[in-house]
């Protein structure tokens, strides 16, 4: 409820007479003494004067009283707005609980034990400790002094992210490990970022070293080798770890959690956990981290997970996964939610061949720089880091910025190259000196010259005037470029169709391995154990959870019954519709069975086939008309015909006469090679017959197999005029097929 105006003057006080008599009223139900006062459209003081705006001045007289409910802030003018009222029951810090739905109707529906994929996370009465980690390289500058650069911060994108992760997390168990921080029984974990847990206070220990632990480079090298790579600022003598910032809460207290004000919703347990169960799979390796709670595979090759796609790029299997709660009984419960993904990673390599694959070229002989191959360069590559390794073999790697390329299309329509080549390019030297671009890359033999080159744009602060940046834009052949692992492919850059959806049972299977690789479970004397989880006594429930799902009412399918008189029967009855739509057309008669007059069996097949096959056209339109008429379905005359191949056109004209009135089927068959399919269409609109054609390798296993025979009668009688079945939609299916005109194509046969 907001407030009402203060008998300030205000500087709008002109404005109160817009109102006047135009909405006053509606005083008592807009204005005076609730919405109305010092407002012309409601709200108090803002527009309007002390006399209530004008608007409300008449309904309610616009009084200044101030009312505020629980949990609504006023909006009065006044320095010190009214206090909250005193919750009610029910209510959490002035804020109303939301009303909790009405149970789902459960007459008439079946009722099932479903599983979920989220696990019960169980864990000990244990105290954790939280700490602020910033990690620095302590370089030595040519003139004596030290300068340290911030690893914890960098470029967001996700090869910098990766690597930067990496660097941190090894810096910090070196430190730990070297300075013996923890003790024999102590762990930690640290999302790769600015966040170390521990499960034992290190705020004694930390203080001895001022809470920064300094660790020579070359021993941090002998204990994480692979991240050598990662350091790239010249002459670091040290790495610096500082800890900072203890903070504890009890793993077991997830009631912050559940505060309705989600601005004071204390996030401490679900960062922990989030870190905690990821941290098995990221130490041996079978994932890596991503934003938004991703998990995607590492090492693909070696477990076969590799999946190229088009444009230089591949998939990887991944997993979402988070902290949730769940309810149990009448407790609120911590659980791990997890479900599959997949997601579009760049190759790494040579960029020069990921260009190629984007232009759809078969190698660079056949490259064309046209204006379609420009378009598509600069958009898919645009933002894509790549690495340059220079001859004393130091890197350097930066964001594509843009290609030494361009096109115009004039108002005519034509379109105008323009392609700068490295013989056409000047640069600045580091003396600010103009040379040719060809200098700076003359100890490479270079085997694409007629392309353009990669355009490095990089913003550096003035060292006279920080606000202020300079800008330096250089230039790099694509062949000596490389392309940085583990970066994702944005949708709009994909060069693959999405994903189609996976089975149920896929799906599951894949969440259930990826469960596995994080290895959370703590079972006694299981092969491969968790250490981190261990030292927290923290473990997940190899059982999902499971909640009580309600199937709703399937569709009805109505046929009728199959007669045992030989006459069709106008019995009606329902076929058994299963969980998933589907039903069986077995045991029951056509709702509507059609009336044919003379069905003709044309058979397109030589003696050797004949031979081989052991072809019985008597025997298979026996059975055939059989199988029709226990489904309800008239055929008066049943004619065999030898037709030479070739001759269909000649049969169909000469030996097929139609008298008015009559329902005529012609059944064409013949061997899988002779693929004469569309043909007998052709005849058919050209003689007005209907027809249905038949390989000879089907009608042979027909008898044997009652599914392929249902699907052909089923096709015979709606070609034949008759009606398959009636169908009465779900609930929420009839207001959309059945309200208004809707035109069905394909619903039980695979013709329209």
């Amino acid at each position: 409820t907001l407030s009402c105006a203060t008998a300030v003057e205000h500087p709008a006080k002109r404005m109160a007479d817009r109102g006047g008599t135009g909405r006053g009223g509606r005083g008592v139900a807009r204005g005076g003494g609730w919405r109305g006062g010092g407002s012309d459209r409601g709200r108090g003081g803002f527009r309007g004067g002390s006399d209530g705006g004008g608007r409300g001045g008449r309904g309610g007289g616009g009084a200044a009283t101030r009312v505020a409910s629980a949990g609504v802030k006023s909006l009065n003018l006044d320095p010190t707005p009214p206090a909250f009222s005193k919750p009610l029951p029910g209510d959490q810090d002035g804020y109303k609980a939301a009303a909790k739905p009405a149970p789902a109707l459960r007459e008439g529906k079946k009722t099932l034990n479903a599983f979920s994929n989220t696990w019960e996370l169980e864990y000990e009465d244990r105290t954790v400790y939280s700490y602020d980690v910033n990690v620095g390289l302590e370089s030595m500058a040519n003139d004596g002094s030290t300068r340290k650069f911030n690893v914890n911060k960098g470029p967001k994108d996700d090869a910098c992210t990766y690597e930067r992760n990496q660097l941190i997390k090894a810096a910090i168990k070196a430190g730990l490990e070297c300075f013996g921080i923890l003790s024999p029984t102590g762990a930690h974990v640290s999302d790769g970022a600015s966040l170390m847990y521990t499960n034992e206070s290190l705020e004694v220990k930390l203080k001895q070293h001022d809470n920064a632990l300094r660790v020579p480079l070359e021993e941090l090298y002998s204990r994480s080798p692979d991240v050598k790579q990662f350091v790239r600022v010249s002459n670091v003598n040290y790495v610096v770890i500082e800890i900072r910032g203890c903070k504890s809460f009890n793993i077991k207290d997830i009631s912050g959690m559940t505060n309705i004000d989600r601005e004071n919703t204390d996030q401490s347990v679900k960062q922990f956990f989030e870190i905690l169960s990821s941290e098995n799979a990221l130490t041996t390796h079978k994932f890596d981290s991503y934003s938004g709670g991703k998990l995607y595979c590492s090492h693909l090759d070696g477990a076969n997970l590799r999946f190229p796609t088009a444009f230089g790029q591949e998939r990887r299997p991944g997993m979402f996964k988070g902290f949730t709660l769940a309810s149990k009984g009448s407790d609120i419960i911590a659980a791990l939610n997890i479900d599959v993904t997949t997601g579009t990673f760049w190759c790494a390599g040579p960029l020069d061949d990921a260009i190629m694959k984007i232009n759809g070229w078969p190698n660079a002989q056949r490259a064309n720089w046209n204006a379609k191959a420009i378009r598509n360069t600069k958009e898919k590559i645009k933002g894509l880091r790549v690495s340059y390794t220079y001859p004393d073999g130091k890197s350097y790697d930066f964001q594509i910025t843009d290609v030494t390329a361009n096109y115009t299309i004039s108002t005519s329509g034509a379109t105008s190259v323009t392609v700068q080549t490295i013989e056409h390019l000047t640069c600045q030297t580091a003396q600010g000196i103009e040379e040719p671009v060809m200098n700076k890359f003359s100890h490479a033999k270079l085997r694409h010259k007629e392309w353009p080159l990669v355009v490095s744009k990089r913003s550096r602060r003035r060292a006279t005037d920080p606000t202020k940046f300079d800008v330096t834009t250089e230039y790099f052949p694509f062949e000596l470029l490389h392309v940085k692992a583990n970066q994702r492919v944005p949708l709009n850059k994909q060069g693959a169709e999405p994903n189609r959806p996976i089975t149920v049972k896929d799906r599951w299977n894949r969440t259930r391995n990826d469960l596995e690789a994080l290895n959370l479970f703590g079972e006694t004397g299981a092969p491969h154990t968790n250490p981190s989880q261990q030292a927290f006594g923290i473990h997940l429930n190899r059982k999902p959870l499971t909640t009580i799902a309600i199937t709703r009412n399937m569709p009805t399918v109505t046929f009728n019954q199959q007669s045992k008189c030989g006459r069709p029967s106008t019995v009606k009855e329902n076929a058994l519709v299963t969980e998933k739509s589907s039903f069986f057309t077995r045991k029951h008669a056509f709702s509507t069975p059609a009336h044919i007059h003379t069905l003709y069996i044309a058979s397109s097949i030589d003696n050797f086939e004949i031979n081989r096959t052991r072809w019985e056209p008597e025997s298979f339109a026996k059975k055939l008309v059989e199988a029709a008429k226990a489904k309800g379905m008239i055929i008066d005359h049943v004619a065999s015909i030898n037709v030479k191949p070739g001759d269909l056109y000649i049969c169909m004209k000469d030996k097929i006469i139609r008298k008015a009135g009559e329902k005529i089927l012609f059944m064409y068959i013949e061997p899988i090679t002779s693929n004469t399919h569309d043909e007998l269409k052709l005849f058919e609109r050209r003689f007005s017959i209907t027809t249905q054609h038949l390989t000879m390798e089907h009608a042979i296993e027909m008898p044997g197999k009652w599914m392929l025979m249902e699907n052909v009668l089923l096709k015979m009688n709606v070609k034949g005029g008759g009606h398959n079945y009636s169908v009465t939609p779900e609930i929420f299916g009839l207001p959309l097929w059945v309200e208004k005109k809707t035109m069905i194509m394909g619903y039980d046969v695979w013709h329209p």
